[in-house]
């Protein structure tokens, strides 16, 4: 097979994938993670893959931090671009905190998982 059915296979994927993430929630039972993110990133569409980054930022969208741990091949086009480098900052500094907050609540003995569930059925 040669490089341009390839890459017609690939576009025509790509396509899908995007069409399956319109008008859809990042999170939440019907979400679509960051399915939209890795497309366009690998397209090398930076701008748009960074603004829809941005906007699962702000929807409190975080499990990205371990996507891009895992899959960055996906982000190589993002990697110079200092918008997308201020969003892994944030990123990071946020997940360094949540983990000094869990290690300081298994420290000082904190039941941060919930009540027994004979305590649930009370409420």
């Amino acid at each position: 097979r040669d490089k341009g059915d390839q890459d017609v296979r690939e576009g025509v994927l790509a396509s899908a994938i995007l069409a399956t993430t319109r008008n859809r929630p990042v999170m939440g039972f019907d979400g679509i993670g960051d399915r939209a993110i890795r497309v366009h990133a690998y397209r090398g569409e930076a701008e748009r893959a960074v603004a829809l980054l941005q906007s699962a930022y702000d929807e409190g969208f975080r499990s990205i931090y371990n996507d891009i741990g895992r899959l960055p091949c996906q982000y190589e086009s993002l990697a110079d671009d200092p918008d997308f480098k201020r969003i892994l900052g944030q990123l990071d500094s946020e997940i360094t905190r949540m983990r000094e907050n869990v290690r300081g609540w298994i420290r000082d003995g904190v039941d941060f998982v919930g009540p027994p569930p004979e305590e649930l059925a009370q409420l």
